[in-house]
């Protein structure tokens, strides 16, 4: 079995913006002639190292590739059962999905994907470029590789990490190796026991592989005090169970009763002491100039690029002090990281702000003692103070209204956010101008309210500049009546438009996700009705021709029951597909699908609502139709859930220009605005609903006093 994943990558600055990059970069890899990379992993992507590696690797490429190409991942999950394991179909698949867009270049990860791609060289992808990386040297096969093909290796330093684990624990008799079962990993463990035939004198070794999960995490945690764990991989237990990225070493630290040396630098940070660890970050990073280099055609001729070596010592400083290992014992030039911060790293920042503000409170003093503050310094400090002020100010349009004049004095940036050039101050009139006609009644209103009663103006609104271009703009003022004979008002103005464009762009999402929910129900219902339903009625037809053929007795009234209940299952599968997207609504309208689900729900044990429909409009759009419907369904749903046998009516009413429904029930009721009480998915359902078709919904509720849903939605002349 394999498994396929595709990701466009190009150039990109930050890792976390890897998946972002690829989505971005989407479109312009399948219009363009972008060459297509096949990466296939030995275990699949989610297994560590690999996790590991796959990210480093296409966050790199994102960072240093000139041009976007298509990355297509495929994983050979049959490696995790060895040579034996049939390949061939896996072989004649790879060949298959990639005959009519040919990959340009062939990337094995991993020991088994290396073998399998050696293997089936002749067959897999002829003539493609091969790139063999993250494999230890060991498992690369043949030294002398096909032209064209290159290799990058890694080397794992068993024997140094070992002398490096009795350097520091020189007390170590037991070594507990923490390996899964695949065959993969018993190569591992057969590699590990030849380089212990010099210490067996020293050092006893003893495995996982022929444990299960739990088993090895009790072995783990009940070790003698002369013990040291060695963490390779752990993919496959004894009883067949994957386990992916690193969630064996997460578990295995909690419970270790002995430290935890590894082999990769990711494990760092994640319970293991340290060590000559090597980088995947570097390894990720040669992989993909290897790969671009070979894209490119730039790469020299085939052969193995020198190998990823385990690089400078590297420990926690947690797990040294967690074991009793002295820093003074860790080989020359080491690294330790997750060091706690002494009392200068942690109030650095503190003390310097105290050291200067103790230096600028004495050059104070000195200077007031002196009395050498000139006239100079004074303006030049005016005058930074200014500077300070505009580049504090630089966002925000303040303005002055004289209100007996009508003059309204404006800073710069205010004049550009209305278009005004001259030098003489605007008049109200002309500002009120440049608001569209729509907004303008508003802000007149607010502007006169806020002068009438001394409180503060707020608005927000649209202005239409002179070259065309429209804005929003956020207003705020405060009125000083005795500042000036006739008053005069004092404000800033803010463009807002970027956050309207915004929250424009959130609502159009949020209608297309809706709208492809209920195209995705329809779909999942109309499969149901035409296909399930009609199947599972043959069935029930079948069953009632058998209680007619088999002779009275037990035989009958087995397939009399048999009958019943697939005529039962064929009845729920109906009103399944019914609740998923009720059709009545498009083919017969609101107001009688309104009242077919009133008649739906005595089969509920619930007394039908009494439903009241009043000045209805002869037509009603469908995505309004829809949305009162679901705000119905969902309220109905909840009266029958939470006020048990209580009376529930229903209204739907033509009020103010758009429709209006309500939904109440006489049952216990709740607080809304109780504290700490957690939103539910139903009603905020309604309200996205609601608000995107420019409605509001409210709700009424009291302990003991019922409930009532008001949903009101605007109606767009439509013709009669």
């Amino acid at each position: 079995m394999i498994s396929d994943s595709a990701w466009l990558c190009g150039p990109a600055r930050r890792r976390w913006r890897v998946l972002l990059g690829g989505v971005l970069l989407l479109v312009a890899a399948a219009a363009s002639a972008a060459p297509r990379v096949l990466i296939l992993h030995s275990f699949g992507r989610d297994f560590g190292p690999f996790y590991f590696f796959s990210a480093e690797l296409q966050a790199e490429l994102l960072r240093i590739s000139p041009r976007p190409f298509e990355l297509v991942e495929a994983s050979l999950e049959t490696a995790l059962f060895g040579e034996s394991a049939e390949h061939e179909p896996t072989l004649n698949y790879l060949n298959a999905i990639h005959a009519e867009r040919p990959v340009d270049l062939l990337v094995p990860v991993g020991g088994p994907a290396v073998r399998f791609v050696q293997r089936f060289r002749d067959r897999l992808l002829p003539g493609v470029p091969v790139l063999y990386a993250a494999v230890e040297r060991r498992l690369l096969g043949p030294a002398e590789l096909p032209e064209g093909d290159r290799a990058l290796p890694i080397v794992l330093d068993l024997k140094g990490t070992l002398d490096a684990l009795l350097a520091l624990l020189p007390r170590t008799r037991q070594l507990f190796v923490v390996i899964g079962s695949s065959p993969i990993e018993r190569f591992w463990l057969a590699e590990i026991e030849r380089e212990l035939v010099p210490l067996r004198g020293r050092l006893t070794l003893s495995s996982s592989a022929d444990l299960s999960f739990e088993e090895m995490l009790a072995r783990a945690a009940r070790l003698g005090p002369e013990t040291a764990i060695l963490y390779t991989v752990f993919l496959l237990d004894r009883s067949g169970v994957p386990y992916t990225q690193e969630r064996a070493l997460s578990r295995l630290a909690q419970v270790a009763s002995a430290p935890i040396f590894g082999l990769f630098d990711y494990q760092l940070g994640k319970g293991v002491v340290g060590g000559r660890l090597l980088s995947i970050e570097e390894l990720g990073q040669k992989t993909a100039s290897t790969l671009v280099e070979m894209l490119a055609g730039s790469a020299p001729p085939g052969g193995s690029i020198p190998a990823v070596t385990p690089g400078t010592p590297v420990f926690d400083w947690r797990e040294l002090g967690r074991w009793g290992i002295r820093e003074s014992d860790l080989p020359t030039g080491s690294e330790i990281r997750f060091r706690r911060p002494g009392l200068w790293e942690t109030y650095r920042r503190w003390i310097l702000a105290g050291l200067v503000l103790v230096i600028v409170e004495a050059i104070l003093i000195a200077l007031l003692v002196t009395n050498l503050v000139t006239r100079r310094r004074a303006e030049r400090r005016l005058r930074e103070s200014e500077e300070r002020l505009e580049m504090a100010t630089a966002d925000l349009g303040l303005w002055e209204w004289r209100v007996a004049s009508g003059d309204v004095w404006g800073s710069d940036h205010w004049h550009r956010m209305f278009g005004f050039s001259g030098v003489e101050p605007p008049k109200l009139n002309q500002v009120l101008a440049r608001i569209t006609p729509a907004d303008r009644p508003g802000v007149r209103a607010a502007l006169e309210k806020s002068l009438a009663g001394s409180s503060e103006y707020r608005g927000e609104f649209r202005v239409e500049l002179p070259d065309g271009t429209r804005r929003w703009l956020s207003a705020r003022g405060r009125p000083q009546p005795a500042a000036v004979p006739g008053g005069r008002m004092l404000g800033a103005t803010v463009d807002i438009t970027e956050q309207r464009e915004a929250q424009e762009s959130a609502r159009t999402l949020s209608r297309r996700l809706i709208q492809t929910q209920e195209q995705e129900r329809a779909r999942v219902a109309r499969d149901l009705h035409d296909d399930v339903t009609q199947r599972l009625a043959r069935l029930a037809i079948d069953a009632a021709r058998l209680e007619q053929a088999v002779p009275d007795g037990e035989p009958r009234e087995t397939a009399r029951g048999l009958q019943s209940g697939l005529v039962h299952l064929c009845e729920d599968v109906h009103a399944l597909s019914y609740q998923l997207h009720p059709s009545m609504v498009d083919d017969l309208g609101l107001a009688e699908a309104l009242r077919v689900e009133c008649e739906r729900l005595p089969r509920q044990g619930v007394e039908p609502p009494e439903l009241r429909l009043r000045d209805l409009p002869p037509k009603i759009p469908s995505d309004v139709a829809l949305c009162l419907f679901r705000v119905a369904q969902e309220a109905l749903r909840n009266a029958v859930r939470h006020a048990g046998g209580s009376r529930v009516s229903l209204a739907l009413a033509g009020v103010d220009g758009g429709l209006q429904l309500v939904v109440q029930d006489a049952g216990p009721g709740f607080d809304p605005s109780a504290q700490g009480r957690p939103p539910t998915l139903g009603l905020a359902s309604m309200r996205e609903r609601v608000g995107l078709l420019g409605g509001e919904l409210e709700v009424d509720s009291a302990p003991g006093q019922g409930t009532t849903i008001l949903a009101w939605i605007p109606l767009e002349a439509v013709p009669s």
